[in-house]
């Protein structure tokens, strides 16, 4: 009878274990965020402020054992109108939406906030106001990803968008660099663990460059490309 209720009180650990819930402040706090006027040119603009409607968005993501992003741990954003291999290219990294938590609303998504260069968890946890859900309460590192409000409102328009190819809409991507390893609060009356923060592990500022549409003269010269190519293939 001992070991059975030894056992079972095991198992039992081992269950609310592996449903931990922990929480991060999911903010930029006083890391600016920057962004370009031009593909490539030097980002000494701060990301705008916003009284309604969100003109900028971030997504988390984490990883329990990936120190790098397709191979680097530094900040990405685009140089000379290319874009990076950007962190949901990347099988190692987990998008962070709580929205699927059973029992829990969100979030899945922070925005730009009143103060020009910040922003804040677009919903936050009912219980924990200024906190931002995971599943899991040990050591993970963690990317940040952002963009413009023109290019989508969710992750999968932002993939869409970037996936394919030269964009027809121009607008601000960029990705922040790895943290270093950051363990969530276990909620409650601990303070959550800030995500961003002056130095390692936390996060530090980053910035958003803009990737234009295609020159009209370079749409023009595809189109001809493409349509030489189809002379071609009736010929033969």
């Amino acid at each position: 009878m001992k070991k059975l209720i030894a056992t079972l009180a095991i198992a039992a650990g081992a269950i609310a274990s592996s449903q931990a819930q922990g929480f991060i402040t999911f903010a930029s706090g006083g890391q600016t965020i920057f962004t370009n006027s031009s593909p490539g040119g030097v980002t000494n603009g701060v990301m705008s402020a916003t009284t309604g409607t969100p003109t900028y968005y971030f997504a988390l993501f984490y990883s329990a054992s990936a120190t790098t992003v397709n191979g680097s741990a530094a900040a990405v954003m685009p140089t000379g109108g290319s874009a990076g291999n950007y962190v949901f290219n990347d099988g190692a990294w987990t998008f962070d939406n709580p929205s699927s938590t059973a029992g829990y609303l969100g979030p899945a998504y922070a925005t730009n906030n009143l103060t020009a260069g910040r922003f804040t968890s677009a919903v936050t946890d009912p219980a924990n106001s200024s906190q931002t859900l995971l599943p899991f309460t040990t050591a993970a590192q963690f990317v940040v990803l952002g963009w413009s409000a023109n290019i989508g409102t969710t992750l999968a328009q932002v993939i869409s968008w970037y996936n394919g190819g030269n964009p027809l809409t121009a607008g601000w991507i960029g990705e922040s660099a790895v943290s270093g390893a950051i363990t969530p609060s276990a909620g409650g009356v601990t303070p959550a663990q800030s995500l961003f923060g002056p130095a390692a592990p936390q996060l530090q500022r980053f910035s958003l460059g803009l990737v234009p549409t295609p020159e009209p003269s370079t749409m023009a010269l595809a189109g001809l490309g493409g349509l030489s190519l189809l002379l071609f293939r009736r010929r033969k």
